[in-house]
């Protein structure tokens, strides 16, 4: 378990010699090998039935001035999804734990627009970065390699309380790191009500602690949730000042409050009826 409260780190402050490790193990693996983890990994994991090799192709590209250190896959149309969902999403991030190291990937989809790469690629300096914010690193790879659910449920089957507050930090994270990459990668389309959309943290709790059956096991977890996430948007405001400035320019009078009010604007019924399988994914 990490400190909760520890100070965010900024994206860019990624050690560039993580990087490296990444560029190298990626020299090391062929085109067809790429693709086929990536493939796989889709299928495990995110719940794509069917990808066609010939839907998806591979790209290295550069991260923080270090040559092919991650890479970019594009699908040309969506995958069928196992359970017939249909997800209209731009992009992922995706780590993708290997014997000799981690695949840094972003999955580019039809629906990508021109900030999509690049708000892709600040996750990965997010997540690849040693230092601990609410997440350590090996927490990251188990939700980006894997999913939510599989990380959240392997923690519950021992210990509920700590599968909750592990739910907890995963969602306070979500939020900082979509805080993070809307403001620095596209702020123009209003970070607030972007991050909030990304992240979901209302939906997480909401539908998390019923559908991982947290409720019977923790019958206060959703007033434990609102409390621990009132006090993390609270710490977060008071150490980053371009939120400060967020939540001043939205006339509310917390970070918290910001994030529900656009959360209940947006609420609307076609959003209701995705929003448990939503939750589920990174």
């Amino acid at each position: 378990m990490c400190s909760s409260l520890s100070t965010p780190y900024q994206w860019d402050s990624l050690d560039k010699s993580v990087l490296q490790t990444s560029a190298n193990l990626i020299e090391g693996l062929s085109q067809e090998a790429i693709k086929k983890v990536v493939i796989e990994n889709c299928k495990k994991y995110l719940g794509f039935s069917f990808i066609s090799s010939l839907n998806v192709s591979i790209a290295r590209h550069n991260l923080l001035g270090v040559d092919r250190a991650a890479l970019i896959a594009k699908f040309k149309k969506y995958p069928k999804m196992q359970n017939d969902v249909f997800y209209q999403i731009a992009g992922m991030t995706r780590l993708l734990q290997m014997e000799k190291g981690i695949l840094p990937v972003v999955l580019l989809f039809p629906e990508k627009h021109e900030k999509t790469l690049q708000h892709e690629c600040i996750h990965l300096c997010q997540l690849l970065n040693n230092k601990i914010y609410q997440l350590t690193l090996a927490e990251r790879v188990a939700i980006y390699h894997q999913n939510v659910e599989i990380a959240v449920k392997s923690v519950f089957s021992t210990d509920p309380k700590q599968a909750l507050d592990f739910l907890i930090r995963l969602t306070c994270h979500k939020v900082w790191i979509e805080l993070e990459a809307h403001y620095f990668s596209n702020p123009e389309r209003g970070t607030l009500s972007s991050a909030c959309s990304s992240s979901r943290p209302f939906e997480t709790f909401k539908d998390g602690l019923f559908a991982w059956g947290f409720n019977k096991d923790l019958p206060n977890a959703m007033d434990i949730c609102r409390e621990k996430f009132a006090n993390f948007c609270n710490e977060l405001e008071s150490q980053v000042e371009w939120v400060r400035n967020l939540v001043a320019e939205s006339r509310s009078n917390t970070l918290r409050d910001a994030l529900r009010w656009y959360h209940d604007k947006k609420w609307t019924k076609s959003e209701r009826v995705l929003k448990v399988e939503r939750v589920l994914r990174p």
